[in-house]
């Protein structure tokens, strides 16, 4: 059975919750998964029963007793998947600590939203995940380590990882990932990033790479070197990257997916470069502002015109308004009128089966969406 108990007015909302909570725990009810943002069940007859085989358990770490989340830790160890939902906090949980370092197959970490500030907090929640070394394949953290404990995941399958950009990552370099699969990073240092997709053995499939510092295709160049099997890729680029970015091109023979943000470079080079990419690439989502689009409609054509005997392609473009420049009425009216000159004449091809099918400005859209 599977419980949320959230929505509910600040005022009556624990209350309420301790209602629904007896109406379903008793020596008859199994949880699987429990997400509790403000409640303490820890009191009511046959918890120790119904909550024994939970696989995921997710909480708002700002709004949840430390003594429910240890009660926890006693009653549930057979959790698979722990979500924790928090903000600035330097109070350490020791709760949280000991919930993860008891489980004994625990698969997957996701930290949501800011960071721990203090280095004991994150140095104990590091430590506590150490525990779990061995099953843990799945984590998402949104701040500098300031222990080496990636280095005892030697089973993570996929890396999420975030932080602000003047953090300290000395303990994230020389860090050996051998079974990484996914990585998606944001504002992590180039050279951190080259050493840690260095040390991936050759794995990796995904690669996300949000918000980072321009390093003249050193960082292109560890993908295309270390990646064979790469599969999809997002990132920024910049015109002095262009060289580094065919070459990606020419040895990422299993590429399959592209999302290329260049609010600023030359994008007809670019379309031009795309024909030295391997026959397994069809999905696009190109992002640059509307009058760069209007700028490139003509290569934009000359692209799909040379994509003819390729597979039929999968579209996303993106028009970014530059703001500073012309009223946000009259850049609306521009944007407007462009994404229409777009879509004729992204339909066109989709009539003539150059592409499958195609998106422009959609909300809602994630990475790699299209590969699910």
């Amino acid at each position: 059975m599977n419980i949320f108990i959230k929505n509910f007015e600040i005022s009556k909302k624990s209350i309420i919750g301790i209602e629904i909570m007896k109406l379903f725990i008793n020596s008859e009810t199994k949880f699987v998964s429990l997400f509790i943002p403000k409640t303490n069940f820890c009191h009511i007859s046959g918890d120790e029963h119904c909550f024994s085989e939970i696989e995921y358990l997710g909480c708002d770490y700002n709004d949840i007793n430390s003594n429910i989340l240890e009660r926890l830790a006693i009653i549930s160890t057979s959790i698979k998947v722990l979500g924790f939902n928090y903000k600035y906090n330097d109070t350490i949980s020791h709760g949280i600590v000991k919930l993860i370092e008891v489980q004994k197959n625990l698969k997957g970490i996701n930290f949501v939203s800011t960071m721990p500030r203090n280095k004991p907090y994150r140095k104990a929640l590091e430590e506590s995940i150490i525990k779990c070394a061995d099953t843990v394949q799945y984590l998402k953290i949104s701040w500098s380590p300031v222990t080496k404990f990636l280095s005892y995941l030697v089973n993570l399958v996929r890396l999420e990882i975030k932080s602000t950009c003047d953090s300290d990552w000395n303990h994230l370099i020389n860090v050996s990932l051998p079974c990484l699969k996914f990585l998606k990073a944001q504002n992590i240092p180039p050279i951190v990033l080259e050493n840690l997709i260095e040390n991936t053995k050759g794995y990796l499939i995904e690669i996300i790479i949000l918000y980072r510092i321009e390093d003249d295709g050193k960082l292109i160049r560890k993908i295309y070197q270390n990646c064979p099997n790469l599969n999809y890729l997002k990132l920024k680029l910049s015109n002095n990257e262009f060289l580094e970015f065919k070459n990606l091109l020419i040895n990422c023979q299993f590429l399959i997916g592209l999302e290329i943000i260049g609010y600023t470079i030359d994008w007809d080079n670019l379309l031009e470069l795309l024909k030295f990419s391997s026959i397994s690439l069809f999905k696009f989502k190109f992002t640059a502002y509307f009058d760069i689009w209007e700028d490139n409609l003509k290569h934009l054509k000359l692209f799909l015109d040379n994509w003819n005997d390729r597979h039929s392609m999968l579209l996303h473009i993106t028009t970014a308004i530059r703001f500073l420049t012309l009223r946000p009425r009259r850049q609306q009216q521009q944007q407007h009128v462009l994404r229409q000159r777009l879509k004729e004449l992204l339909q066109e091809y989709k009539v003539k089966s150059i592409i499958k099918d195609y998106n422009i400005d959609g909300f809602g859209f994630k990475e790699f969406e299209w590969n699910k």
